[in-house]
């Protein structure tokens, strides 16, 4: 079956690859997260591809729709190429100078007369429908549901990929439980939540349903610049004296911060990781004993943490002793061998069965790294990345 990537590498990841070519997909949202990036987001990656784009709107007006999408570094000329369906302009009494054009405020018959026309027109694409809770509130779930059935299976004769956008407001005379009432009808459901952690809001997505394997995982995010990005505020970079640490943050960093003297860091390394559909924040500890206790102030918050050690001389010990004093905070740890690329170094697999007569865990993930020329760098953070999230590899 051939797949429609999303543009969200993480999310085709735990779908096996994209949206199933003419599928359905529902992303449900809790208000105040931002569900239109994903569908604007998988729009693009499909005109990338150099499928149709097709938008149905009934709660802004199509220019707004541009407008938003201007604002991201996005290939915004692409969006120029979407045929907008205008279900919005006459709840306002207004004309429309899209093409096809809903002239009566939420008819479901006149609706479907031109979305048909828009699929015949117009095959081949990926489809938006924003949104499907604002048409719900209008005419109710059963009479909605009902005529989705046949906007679907026209869709799926033409080969015609549809994301549907729903913001659950709350309680309706059907029940709470729109998730639960509605997921089913739908080959793929994503849902968007806000979830409270140490007193903070973070957003998370995750892939409730799909058609074949999938890995449910809450996965956290945010939107920026670049669209749609797994958002982690806080990796903590650490390991023995002159293992590689600064090095290795700007290795793989957008932009990076060091203070040192003498090319020893004496205080704290920064960088930030705003690329590849991720946005991180790296912290890295100078080595040295005496700033141990910094560890346990720099914890706090913390997602993940890569430990580096010299593969020239990795200090078996003291990177055992990084390893357990932070072990007790349960923390997700990649061990980053680094100095690959210096004669002598050495392996990976050999430095991790050392690790492990001393009682580290198997299942640990030792990768090796060369800091300098940045090989394997970006590995060891998607790594960390995978574990912090849970996704499970074959």
């Amino acid at each position: 079956m051939a797949t429609v990537p999303t543009g969200i590498e993480k999310l085709d990841e735990l779908m096996g690859g994209g949206l199933e070519k003419g599928s359905s997909a529902l992303i449900h949202m809790t208000p105040g997260l931002d569900g239109s990036t994903f569908a604007q987001q998988m729009l693009l990656e499909g005109l990338k591809k150099g499928l149709d784009g097709i938008y149905v709107v009934n709660n802004k007006a199509p220019e707004s729709v541009l407008d938003a999408t201007a604002q991201l570094n996005w290939r915004s000329e692409l969006f120029k190429k979407v045929k907008f369906v205008d279900c919005f302009s006459a709840t306002l009494g207004q004309a429309s100078e899209q093409k096809y054009v809903v002239k009566t405020p939420w008819d479901l018959k006149e609706m479907g007369a031109v979305l048909d026309k828009a699929l015949k027109e117009n095959d081949n694409a990926v489809l938006v429908f924003d949104s499907l809770s604002s048409l719900m509130e209008r005419k109710g779930e059963k009479e909605v549901l009902g005529n989705l059935k046949e906007w679907k299976d026209a869709m799926k004769k033409k080969g015609v990929t549809a994301i549907y956008l729903f913001t659950d407001w709350g309680a309706t005379k059907e029940g709470t439980d729109s998730f639960g009432r509605i997921s089913g009808a739908f080959d793929y459901a994503l849902r968007l939540r806000a979830v409270e952690e140490k007193l903070l809001l973070r957003n998370y997505f995750s892939v409730e349903r799909a058609p074949g394997k999938f890995q449910k995982v809450a996965v956290p995010f945010k939107i920026g610049l670049e669209g749609v990005a797994i958002y982690v505020p806080k990796i903590l970079v650490t390991g023995p004296f002159h293992a590689g640490k600064s090095t290795f943050i700007h290795a793989v960093s957008t932009r990076a911060v060091s203070v040192d003297r003498m090319g020893t860091t004496i205080a704290l390394d920064h960088g930030y990781i705003d690329y590849g559909g991720m946005s991180i924040d790296l912290f890295g500890t100078p080595g040295q004993e005496r700033f141990t206790f910094m560890i346990d102030i720099l914890n706090r918050d913390v997602f993940g943490i890569i430990l580096l050690v010299d593969s020239t001389n990795p200090e078996i010990e003291r990177a055992y002793e990084m390893i357990k004093y932070v072990e007790r905070y349960g923390i997700p740890t990649v061990v980053s061998a680094n100095k690959q690329d210096v004669r002598g170094a050495m392996k990976p697999e050999d430095i991790k069965k050392e690790l492990v007569k001393r009682g580290l865990a198997k299942e640990t993930i030792v990768i090796g790294t060369s800091a300098t020329n940045k090989n394997g760098c970006i590995d060891v953070v998607k790594a960390l990345m995978d574990a912090i999230i849970g996704v499970k590899h074959a």
